[in-house]
């Protein structure tokens, strides 16, 4: 008979909720698709994918409403000159027509904005947010993306060498086998067959156009925001008891001549990089969020006629041949050059008019304080 009074039959059983939560709490019980994802980011690429459109479409709320302005003075001028008007007279007013439709955009995102020159709630999420998102999102994305092209090229590297040992061992083995063999037949073993390369289109494809673009935006953009908004020389000037609220007269000044010849090349060569690496940017992304939505949209359709039992719509539509690489390139060109060509002719229309005395009156201790937030900005200042 065993004994009741054993030291084991005294101990007090464990309970069971203390067993289940030891087990929670050990690293190696996460769930599979916990250890997928911080495994492999590239589980993450729809998620960031889809936060790059929605951060897109809240910033470019903001875009068409500021980009409106100079594209008034193009269609300001062009007006006048169809009704007859010298190329001299026809842009009077061209300033006064931009700064009415940036006042008024500015009711949209920066209510109040002659009052105080703070940044509010509505223009940190509006403008600040979304594009922080935007940009945040982007280099996540091609860091995902460089990695896991890192670690494919490295599987292959390894992969080749362990094809390359093994057949130089098969060589010394065919070398102490067959020592009567000639020099050919070892040298034909030597060589391995490599595989067909397909030739590559010399075209780069619209997505990495449409990354590089937004990388490359990001120097001429910051200027044109240090300029215009967020530098401490504009904000000083905006803050001043003058009370000089910033338009499109600070933006003309340093176009002219007047503000000095690398002053003027330095503001016409930001304005030109800020411009067209936009327009590409904003057209490709409107593409590319097209094709996204329209694949979505086709999945969706074939996961409902599974669901219902129905036979697969896109394999019963004759689906149309996939467009060639120089046709989407086109097709993103024709809006990228349009756009900026409105935007360009604009900001000269709005130029030649503050070279002329056109827009608001502008004496000669504002054009100072104008020079001064040129010269304390970058990358004027540099």
């Amino acid at each position: 008979m065993a004994d009741s009074s054993s030291p084991s039959s005294e101990l007090p059983p464990t309970p069971p909720s203390k067993r289940r939560s030891t087990r929670s709490m050990s690293p190696h019980r996460l769930s599979a698709s916990t250890r997928s994802l911080l495994g492999n980011p590239v589980h993450l690429l729809p998620a960031i994918r889809t936060t790059s459109h929605l951060s897109a479409l809240a910033f470019s709320t903001f875009l068409v409403v500021h980009l409106a302005s100079p594209v008034a003075s193009a269609l300001h001028t062009g007006v006048r000159l169809l009704s007859g008007h010298a190329l001299s007279d026809a842009v009077e007013g061209s300033t006064d027509a931009a700064n009415g439709y940036l006042l008024l955009g500015r009711v949209w995102y920066r209510p109040g904005a002659g009052e105080s020159a703070k940044i509010g709630w509505t223009e940190s999420v509006i403008v600040w947010g979304s594009l922080a998102v935007h940009v945040g999102c982007g280099i996540a994305k091609r860091g995902i993306l460089v990695g896991e092209q890192v670690k494919r090229r490295r599987r292959r590297k390894a992969k080749r060498a362990g094809l390359d040992g093994d057949i130089e061992g098969r060589q010394q083995q065919d070398r102490k086998r067959d020592q009567g063999s000639s020099s050919t037949e070892s040298e034909a073993t030597s060589t391995s067959p490599s595989p067909p390369s397909s030739s590559a289109s010399s075209l780069p494809s619209p997505s990495l156009l449409h990354a590089l673009t937004g990388h490359l935006l990001v120097l001429p953009l910051s200027a044109h925001v240090l300029l215009t908004r967020l530098g401490p020389a504009v904000r000083s000037l905006s803050g001043s008891g003058r009370n000089i609220e910033v338009d499109h007269t600070l933006v003309a000044h340093g176009l002219v001549s007047e503000s000095g010849t690398r002053t003027a090349a330095m503001s016409w060569a930001v304005l030109v990089g800020t411009t067209a690496l936009s327009a590409w940017h904003v057209a490709s992304g409107t593409h590319l969020i097209g094709q996204s939505m329209a694949a979505k949209s086709k999945a969706r359709r074939r996961r409902q006629a599974a669901a219902a039992g129905l036979p697969d719509p896109a394999a019963s539509a004759a689906s149309p041949p996939p467009s060639s690489r120089r046709k989407q390139l086109a097709r993103t060109a024709q809006p990228a050059l349009l756009g900026s060509a409105a935007v360009l002719a604009g900001a000269a229309c709005i130029a030649t008019d503050y070279a002329h005395g056109g827009g608001l009156a502008v004496g000669p201790w504002v054009k100072r304080r104008f020079d001064e937030v040129y010269r304390g900005t970058w990358p004027w200042s540099s």
